[in-house]
């Protein structure tokens, strides 16, 4: 199981996140080579772990054309990656921002160019849709699967590469649903803090000592 570890980014510092990148893309493409199934990134709050996930993505979705998922537990990171995929896509065609989907669930308003309402999620499936990276709560994943037409299996099946946000809160269904879902080929990257937090366990015990003893 590769490693990456993100250092902390001092609030002076001028130059940005993604100069960790080259470490990242070094560790994935490994990682695929070598048939790895999983990835783990470390890094605290603002070291550049989403902002270089988004570059991952648009390399891997726009440049090698391989389909790609990045999930979370929660709306926050998801929102953060698909400000960035968007500011970096600002000045690409339609086609290529059509690539790029953030389901959002009910209620969840519209932030960004490439976030989907419920109501249109259906037209990303289709045979003549654009979509490789697929931007998603675990929790939607969930719902669409114990759904009585679910959408977002058939897509999960063909991704390569799957990131997992703030994987330190992992632990839930929807987590552990994601990962029955994927192929058993696809490289799974864990993004996170270096400990889990109680909220990724609501507090329970059994909970806390199955994800330590993970």
């Amino acid at each position: 199981m590769p490693w990456v570890t993100f250092p902390s980014v001092s609030h002076s510092c001028t130059r940005r996140p993604q100069w960790y990148f080259p470490a990242l893309l070094n560790a994935t493409l490994w990682g695929l080579r070598s048939g790895h199934t999983s990835l783990c990134v470390q890094g605290i709050f603002g070291s550049g772990k989403t902002y270089s996930a988004s570059l991952l993505l648009i390399l891997f979705t726009s440049v090698l054309g391989l389909r790609a998922v990045l999930s979370a537990d929660l709306n926050l990171p998801l929102a953060t990656a698909a400000e960035n995929i968007s500011d970096l896509l600002r000045d690409a065609h339609q086609n290529i921002r059509s690539q790029y989907a953030r389901c959002l669930a009910q209620n969840i308003p519209k932030t960004t160019n490439i976030d989907v309402l419920s109501v249109d999620r259906s037209q990303l499936f289709q045979p003549d849709s654009l979509l490789r990276c697929l931007l998603v709560t675990q929790g939607s994943i969930l719902r669409d699967a114990t759904s009585a037409h679910p959408l977002f299996p058939s897509f999960l099946l063909l991704c390569c590469l799957a990131i997992n946000d703030e994987a330190q809160q992992g632990g839930q269904s929807g987590f552990t649903i994601l990962a029955a879902l994927l192929s058993r080929f696809c490289l799974q990257i864990f993004t996170g803090d270096r400990e889990q937090t109680r909220a990724g366990t609501g507090g329970d015990f059994l909970k806390e000592e199955l994800l330590k003893r993970l």
